[in-house]
């Protein structure tokens, strides 16, 4: 082999590695970049603005710089962080400023976003079945999580006004007061009424374990047996202890109106101490409002019922001193 052609193939491998590695480079950076692009740490977004993500992302950001600023966002949609406004939106004419989507916007969430199981569901909140997702999520950036344009409960409160209706109760749920909106309900479809994510009684459970027992007893309050916790407690606040949504007589009277039943009643009211519980003589003196092993949910069988609090009619002459 001449020595001209062996330096030419040296200096074709040379510029073969060279090219390869300077190739290697621009891609690991190019995908570096990408990659950052769509996370949401600072790192990210200080990469994303060093780097002028792309051409079309500024030519955008120069008619809308309000937008542009919601790179600094903690959470950002990842076509946004991307710089891919096309993705989303048709070029438009800046005379006119006219914003055009890709597809009709429900359609267009749901290339990326499958919600095909949840709008099955016969119970649907109104912005997702109708297909407003951006009424409830920012489509570029924010700073509360899954891109929610407001906190959840102001969010929540913004159509259902709970606050206003609620917040000047005695008694709230913690749920409420926490702005745990989404500890019950479902923000997008649910098979269960009112958009709850189960029924209504496992719902309660998941934190009122004292309940529980109260499923095996031998004599069940009808509401409860058939997990219709809500028809005595209201969910959100009340003015009346445990949240009922009546104070007691008045909740027990509203299903026990028996006339016959009111007369034979052991009187109740301030006038009667329950001595046995503190407090006065009221339905829950007696009865457990879920349920007991006694007839009627009456709180101890028989006579230890009544001698709870008439102590003298057990021991006539006395109660015995021990020894």
């Amino acid at each position: 082999m001449g020595l001209t052609k062996l330096i030419t193939l040296l200096l074709a491998a040379v510029l073969t590695v060279s090219v390869g590695y300077v190739s290697y480079k621009v891609i690991a950076d190019k995908w570096e970049g990408w990659t950052a692009r769509g996370g949401t740490t600072q790192g990210g977004t200080a990469r994303i603005e060093a780097e002028a993500v792309s051409e079309g992302f500024q030519g955008c950001t120069k008619c809308h710089p309000k937008i542009a600023e919601k790179m600094k966002a903690t959470y950002r949609h990842v076509p946004f962080a991307k710089g891919d406004c096309a993705v989303c939106h048709k070029p438009h004419d800046s005379k006119t400023g006219k914003t055009e989507f890709t597809l009709p916007l429900v359609e267009l969430c749901a290339t990326c976003h499958n919600r095909n199981k949840e709008r099955q569901n016969p119970y649907q909140h109104y912005p997702f079945k109708t297909g407003k997702c951006v009424d409830c999520h920012d489509p570029h950036g924010s700073d509360q999580a899954f891109n929610l344009r407001l906190p959840v409960k102001v969010l929540c409160n913004s159509c259902h006004n709970m606050a206003i209706r609620y917040l000047d109760k005695k008694v709230q749920h913690p749920p409420f007061v926490n702005s745990e909106c989404t500890a019950c309900h479902s923000p997008h479809s649910s098979p269960n009424p009112r958009n709850l994510k189960a029924p209504v009684d496992q719902i309660c459970n998941t934190c009122h374990f004292a309940t529980l027992p109260g499923q095996y007893a031998a004599v069940k309050h009808p509401p409860f047996k058939d997990g219709r916790c809500i028809d005595c407690h209201h969910p959100h606040a009340s003015d009346n202890a445990r949240m009922l949504r009546k104070p007691i007589p008045d909740l027990c009277l509203g299903c026990h109106q028996n006339t016959g039943y009111l007369l034979q009643m052991h009187p109740t009211g301030e006038k009667y101490p329950d001595r046995a519980r503190g407090g006065t003589v009221s339905c829950l003196s007696c009865h457990h409002p879920h349920g007991t092993g006694n007839p009627r949910m009456w709180l101890r069988p028989g006579n230890y019922l009544c001698f709870g609090c008439h102590m003298n009619k057990m021991y006539p002459e006395g109660i015995p001193v021990p020894n």
